[in-house]
């Protein structure tokens, strides 16, 4: 059992991501670090390509998991009428570039609300097999969106929600399915060309840990859907504090985004009532 996260903060930009490996159709198509405005940790990782095909990109941690787990951030530009599949998380994969064998979660972009979509799918031998949809999906392009996908024994299970928004408690997707048991690389992939897709944040759990939404002191804060217990630096780096349960919080100055941000409890501690993006002094809060 272990965990992993990145948020692409320290690698390289205008470069490969460190630990990850393209897979798949791997021409006309490129995984670029990049540093861009919306990013929680101020890069991103971005996927473009220049024709259909199967894209994928294994991360070095997960090369032979039987039973993960795996979150994304991520968005993407696509907006056209035909659906599109333009971010998706993949397990126990193998096989070469046409004889792929992988089980996906998908999300299927269009600028038409019937056409967007959640998918789980399974590709064997390169043959694509669709086990289940869901359909007209709230799915802006140019948006954050969360995807959680559980492989688990013969259980495939999946939930998205928009960035800001409470996760679901409920698996909103659950198939089973026995065709591949045996473990695999894990990762991300994609097959439209069109559009650009950026992944901001990326989790893994393994052999039934859940993927982490990591608050971590140490970095720009993730706060968001985090519980934190106790959070005290001064003065305070960049956090997000969307939906957050926030038991001790003492610091100085901290920049709020504020979307979508439930502050019944924090108005009375902050100097300026917030109004949108900005920089605010938390007095003191203890709740």
């Amino acid at each position: 059992m272990a965990q992993f996260h990145t948020p692409f903060a320290t690698d390289t930009v205008d470069a490969p991501p460190s630990g990850w490996t393209a897979r798949g159709a791997t021409t006309d198509s490129t995984w670029l670090v990049k540093a861009k405005s919306g990013a929680e940790g101020g890069q991103v990782l971005e996927h473009t390509s220049s024709a259909d095909a199967l894209r994928l990109l294994s991360w070095d941690n997960l090369d032979s998991e039987a039973d993960v787990e795996l979150l994304g951030r991520m968005r993407s530009s696509y907006n056209t009428s035909t659906a599109a599949t333009q971010l998706t998380l993949v397990a126990r994969a193998s096989g070469a570039a046409g004889a792929e064998n992988n089980y996906q979660a998908q999300l299927r972009y269009s600028s038409l609300t019937n056409n967007k979509a959640l998918r789980l799918v399974r590709y064997s031998n390169g043959t694509l097999t669709v086990l289940d949809t869901v359909s007209a999906l709230n799915l802006p392009a140019n948006t954050w969106v969360w995807l959680r996908f559980r492989v688990q024994g013969d259980q495939l299970t999946t939930r998205y929600w928009l960035d800001g928004e409470d996760e679901p408690t409920t698996w909103q997707q659950t198939k089973t399915d026995s065709t591949i048991t045996t473990g695999g690389w894990a990762g991300l992939g994609n097959f439209a060309n069109l559009g650009i897709r950026d992944m901001d944040y990326i989790a893994a759990g393994t052999a039934g840990d859940s993927a982490p939404l990591v608050a971590d002191t140490t970095n720009p804060i993730r706060l968001n859907q985090a519980l934190v217990e106790s959070y005290v630096i001064d003065p305070a780096p960049m956090a997000r504090l969307a939906q957050v349960a926030v038991e001790s919080f003492v610091t100085g100055q901290i920049p709020l985004r504020c979307h979508q941000l439930a502050l019944e409890v924090f108005v009375q501690a902050l100097e300026t009532p917030p109004e949108g993006d900005g920089l605010y002094t938390i007095i003191n809060i203890s709740t």
